[in-house]
């Protein structure tokens, strides 16, 4: 891709990308990875708030300048909230309707190594399966000879595929990334949670024996998870089954963690239904 060129083959991307009405002074779309790096303003998004991203530029003017099908490429800085500037390039294109909307895009090279990157969920920004069993291992190496007892939560959401089949997965898939937002902001910062795949979740709790020690975070990941939410205009409450497996050491099988927490799950939706 043309914007990339002036990037090593290897870089590892990100992509933010978005819908701007000029005219109209607002946002009509943006995909999860922009309103991650606008933070918390991203719930009601003006084309000024796009704008304070990128400071060395004036979107009325560059757009009055172009007429379908040119675009406009050109290497920028991306100025996340309190956070160090970054290199980044723009792709700023109108799409077919006419010089009424544009599409932006932004190409910027990841800050995390390429390994890093490649276990993160893109809807989310969690890691994916694979952190779960590194996670394990690099406490093996951090703590050589020291047991490590802790606990594996399985999270299934309930009936989310009906929030899919009639708002569209771009409202879906925003609800699982103010969910995992959510998710984190509840728990401890050594602990984990990763996506485990569609509306799957899994959480590592170092340091956890028992079962009554997990009961806490378990109510507590269920009272956020079904605290309101709006997205596009709509509310939605969701809820959330959520099964528990134990370990005493790094030497339990992360396979039989896995399969005992899921098993549990469902016995928890069962006795919910």
């Amino acid at each position: 891709m043309e914007p990339c060129s002036f990037l090593p083959s290897n870089t590892t991307l990100s992509l933010g990308a978005c819908v701007l009405n000029i005219p109209e002074n607002c946002v009509l779309a943006m995909n999860d990875q922009l309103r991650l790096w606008m933070g918390e303003q991203c719930d009601s998004t003006s084309l000024g708030q796009i704008s304070d991203l990128f400071p060395d530029l004036d979107f009325t003017e560059i757009t009055s300048s172009i007429v379908a099908p040119q675009s406009f490429t050109r290497k920028s800085i991306l100025q996340r909230c309190g956070e160090p500037p970054i290199p980044a390039t723009i792709l700023l294109s109108p799409l077919a309707s006419g010089q009424q909307t544009w599409h932006l895009l932004l190409v910027q090279p990841c800050e995390q190594s390429s390994q890093v990157a490649s276990y993160t969920d893109v809807v989310t920004g969690l890691p994916d399966r694979r952190a779960l069993e590194d996670w394990r291992q690099q406490w093996r190496v951090k703590n050589p000879g020291a047991p490590c007892p802790h606990a594996l939560l399985f999270l299934d959401l309930d009936d989310f595929k009906q929030i899919n089949d009639k708002h569209g997965h771009a409202c879906g898939d925003r609800i699982l990334a103010i969910l995992a937002k959510r998710w984190q902001n509840s728990l401890r910062s050594e602990d984990l949670v990763v996506r485990y795949g569609g509306d799957e979740f899994v959480i590592l709790l170092p340091g956890l024996r028992t079962a009554e020690e997990a009961v806490p975070v378990i109510q507590r990941l269920k009272a956020r998870t079904a605290a309101p939410l709006e997205v596009e205009q709509n509310s939605f409450s969701v809820s959330v089954s959520i099964g528990l497996a134990l370990a005493a050491d790094i030497e339990v099988a992360l396979e039989d963690l896995l399969a005992t927490a899921d098993h549990d799950m469902y016995v928890q939706k069962q006795a919910d239904n």
